[in-house]
Parts: structure tokens; sequence; C-alpha cells
């Protein structure tokens, strides 16, 4: 079986930037969350270029919303031709977490809403892409999610071992399951893997 193409119709035109939008020199239209590893000694970064990364302040640190065991989001500015992380230090009265993140995942939705397909097996894996740039923030895209889970018949585990990959399978599912956590693994084994992200998968529910 495969695809869901355009799950949710056209996207609205991006309109020009309101002034209104424009808060601490960040523009809100232009904020996009992304999933990032979180690691401890039991859940170690599994990049190793990573482990020679300097240790910065607190204000100088990526703006971090905790997720789920592992993971958290971060928000970055969309500069045209590359994206900025937003610092700890950009927050304010104005600029809060939560301001961010609604804004994020506002702008993502309109970005996704006519790239989306799903292909795969439902009886056993599924694979949500959207062109490579949005694959694991898909994860917090809750209407999105409202629609894929009646074609499982059932909640729904997945799994982001990347930045590009969102594997998916029924929760009741044991066999589908196994194939997710086989799926997970492989990418963890390869070595020239970029982006990995986490080796967990999850039960997904409604993120509030």
């Amino acid at each position: 079986m495969s695809l869901f193409k355009n799950l949710f119709g056209k996207s609205k035109k991006t309109e020009k930037t309101d002034p209104a939008s424009l808060v601490n020199g960040i523009d809100l239209n232009k904020v996009y969350p992304r999933i990032k590893g979180l690691y401890d000694e039991q859940n170690p970064d599994p990049s190793p270029l990573n482990h020679m990364e300097l240790a910065v302040s607190i204000d100088d640190a990526p703006v971090i919303k905790p997720l789920a065991k592992g993971i958290g989001i971060c928000y970055m500015l969309d500069e045209g031709d590359r994206y900025q992380v937003i610092q700890n230090k950009r927050l304010s009265e104005d600029l809060t977490i939560d301001r961010l993140h609604e804004a994020a995942l506002k702008n993502m939705a309109a970005a996704i809403a006519d790239k989306t397909e799903m292909d795969g097996d439902p009886t056993n894996v599924m694979m949500l892409t959207n062109g490579g740039d949005f694959e694991a923030t898909m994860l917090l895209a809750d209407f999105l999610w409202s629609q894929i889970e009646p074609v499982f018949n059932d909640h729904v585990c997945v799994a982001i071992p990347t930045n590009d990959i969102l594997f998916i399978a029924a929760k009741n599912n044991p066999e589908a399951r196994e194939s997710l956590r086989l799926a997970v693994r492989h990418y963890f084994e390869n070595r020239e893997t970029e982006g990995l992200i986490v080796h967990f998968y999850f039960r997904r529910r409604l993120i509030a």
C-alpha cells in the first residue's frame, strides 16, 4: 500500500512580513520547530562528532522545550539561505518559549500542508515524508495524526531515528513494532547515518 499525498489540501501562500510579528528582532512568521536529541549517561549522544562541541553558557544555548524521553524541541529562524538556532538570550517577557512554540507549529503546519506523503503497509511499518525538511517535527502536528490513526485502526507508535525519517506502526501489532525496532537499529548501526536523534520509539499521543 502506498501514499497519502496532499493530505491537507493546498497551503496558503506566504504573506509579507507583518511588523506586528517582529519580537526582539525575531520574525515569528519565520520560526520553525526542530526535534533535538537530549542526551545523558543513560542515553549518550550517538554522533561522535558532537562529543567535540565546546560547552556554552545558558544564554548562548538553544531554547529547548522538553518533549519526551531523549528528545526536545528547539526553534529555528529561517534566514533565507540557512536556519539559525534561537538562543535563550533572545527570550523575554514578550518572547516566551510558549509564544515561540505556538508560532513554530503554525508555520510548520502551513509548510507541510501540500507536501506530505505516507508510504508503506499499515499492517507493518509506514513512513511519513515531506521532502526532507520536517519529517521528525511532523511528530508535533496534531491535526495530521488525527487523520493517520484511522489508517491503522489503532493507536500508533512512532520512531524518529534521524531528522528526515518518521516511521509509524500500530501500537497493538507486535510484529510491526518489532519491524519498527529493527528499522531504527539499522540506522544507528550504520556508521554513515547523519542527523541521528534517538533510538527509542514512542507511543504517539496528543501533545499540548
